[in-house]
């Protein structure tokens, strides 16, 4: 069943009602936001979303856009979405820049679409997000979203190789990774592996949206962990007992920040 509720305009969204968000949020739903400029679009991406096969079991709540601030208001008040589909090139804000400000308070899987398939080199920044084009086929929605999918899923596990066999852990295992004789060191709730091909610069790249922090030039910590800090370290409860992990000098702010973002404000699912 597809709950539509619509073109939301800048003052439809700001007078979306609380009461209303948890209706809907109550029950077993996909929801959807779909911001584009072109109410063609608006529509036929609709339907692709509504005849989604990976769907079938569930209802799909579908919130249509035509401005990037709508969304924004619309999230703003209080409105979840499971995707946002947003349109790269749009009056006022783009699709970029759209999704950088959504990702600042919200974590929907975002996928951009666009006429343009040359658009896809600047949206690798945007890593797990991907690009539908247009015009829109059933088939393609699909395979879209299976495929941003199974990048998720990939990006939930940390691959290495540990004394020539390949290993795959959970990230939500992870307790810090560390650098040792130009040896990427993994401290896991398993024990401590290592992988000379790796470092913490791809770490950081290819896990950007997990809840890892570089918290010093040799360490990266899992903020699932973090118990305090003071101006020299990171304290880090890993299995009952405080780790100590050293902290860059003027980094306890935007530690305390990323923490906040990442842990207490819900932005990564657990």
């Amino acid at each position: 069943m597809l709950f539509w509720r619509g073109i939301v305009d800048d003052a439809k969204a700001a007078a979306h009602s609380k009461t209303d968000n948890e209706r809907f949020c109550s029950m077993n739903q996909k929801r959807i936001a779909i911001c584009d400029d072109e109410e063609d679009h608006r529509i036929a991406l609709s339907k692709c979303a509504q005849n989604c096969k990976l769907w079938d079991n569930e209802d799909v709540v579908v919130d249509a856009f035509s401005g990037g601030q709508s969304l924004l208001d619309a999230i703003g008040n209080g409105y979840k979405y499971d995707y946002a589909f947003l349109d790269i090139n749009m009056p006022e804000i783009n699709g970029l820049d759209l999704c950088g400000r959504i990702l600042k308070i919200a974590q929907p899987s975002i996928i951009f679409v666009s006429t343009h398939m040359e658009n896809q080199p600047a949206i690798d920044r945007h890593y797990p997000a991907m690009l539908l084009p247009k015009p829109y086929t059933q088939e393609l929605f699909d395979n879209i979203v299976r495929a941003l999918h199974a990048r998720q899923d990939a990006m939930n596990h940390f691959e290495f190789t540990h004394n020539g066999k390949k290993q795959a852990m959970p990230c939500k295992d992870i307790y810090f990774f560390s650098m040792a004789a130009h040896h990427l060191m993994i401290t896991t709730v398993g024990g401590t592996f290592q992988d000379a091909s790796l470092n913490l610069k791809i770490v950081e790249r290819e896990h950007a949206s997990e809840s890892f922090y570089r918290c010093h030039k040799s360490h990266i910590i899992n903020l699932r962990y973090y118990d305090s800090h003071d101006y020299k370290n990171v304290y880090l409860n890993c299995g009952g007992k405080l780790v100590q992990i050293r902290l860059s000098k003027g980094k306890g702010s935007d530690l305390k920040a990323a923490y906040l973002k990442k842990i207490v404000g819900g932005n990564d699912a657990f």
